[in-house]
């Protein structure tokens, strides 16, 4: 048995606002069915480690059942503003093939989603609220940069603004949102790569294979084949390289 999903029914909080989640659990056929779920949360910043155990289920979805939907018991999100993360696993995981601790066992199974927790906007303001992806691009709103990968909490006034991520090697990604008053808007954006660096890889394993298939046929060629690949693999890597460096001259003059 174990946890493949699971669902939140938000991912903008504040302090004393609830969480309701559930969990979507798989299992072999010939499985009796017993399942011992366990609630998780951790800020995204903590270490491994820090998970904490804040609510958990039990019960049986039968013998000829493969999988099912089970509703965790709602809990009261953190009262420190910031952002987490919320899983769900089985405990009988915990220390088997999957993992050997809770973070393993989440991450094996991608059973975890994010959130946030921020304090309420003051009275005549809004909130925004920007997630990148990757998760390491800055952030520019009107113009001006604000962080990096994300920005959470940022009290503004009413209006309109235009929200921007920038990141080497990958597109601007921007929109315009319209804020009123006492609103918490969620912003995700997602920058599309101006090369794939898996072409590279690909061109350069393709070679390798290349050269394998011709030592088939002839054996002598071997180290000349290899060799030839990873040349050609290491220059398209410092093309990549190279370009990355002009397109940051250019995007910067």
């Amino acid at each position: 048995m174990h946890v493949t999903d699971i669902t939140i029914s938000g991912t903008e909080y504040h302090p004393g606002d609830s969480m309701y989640v559930e969990a979507r659990i798989q299992k072999d056929y010939l499985d009796l069915g017993p399942y011992d779920l366990a609630m998780y949360v951790k800020k995204k910043t903590a270490p491994s480690y820090a998970w904490e155990r804040v609510g958990s289920a039990t019960g049986n979805i039968g013998l000829f059942t493969s999988s099912a939907v089970i509703p965790m018991p709602s809990f009261t999100v953190p009262s420190t503003p910031g952002e987490y993360y919320v899983g769900v696993l089985d405990t009988g995981n915990i220390g088997g093939k999957y993992g050997a601790t809770v973070d393993e066992v989440l991450r094996h199974f991608g059973a975890y989603r994010s959130f946030t927790v921020t304090l309420p906007p003051p009275a005549g303001m809004a909130q925004l609220n920007v997630y990148t992806y990757p998760e390491d691009a800055s952030i520019y709103i009107n113009g001006e940069k604000m962080g990096t990968g994300s920005v959470v909490g940022y009290n503004v006034t009413p209006g309109i603004y235009k929200i921007a991520a920038k990141k080497t090697l990958y597109r601007d990604a921007s929109t315009m949102v319209t804020v009123n008053q006492g609103e918490v808007i969620p912003v995700e954006l997602t920058l599309e790569p101006y090369i794939d660096s898996t072409v590279i890889l690909y061109a350069g394993a393709g070679l390798l294979l290349a050269g394998v298939a011709y030592v088939i046929i002839n054996r002598r060629a071997r180290e000349k084949a290899i060799s030839a690949g990873k040349a050609v693999y290491a220059a398209g890597g410092e093309l990549y390289h190279k370009v990355g460096d002009a397109y940051v001259k250019v995007r910067d003059a």
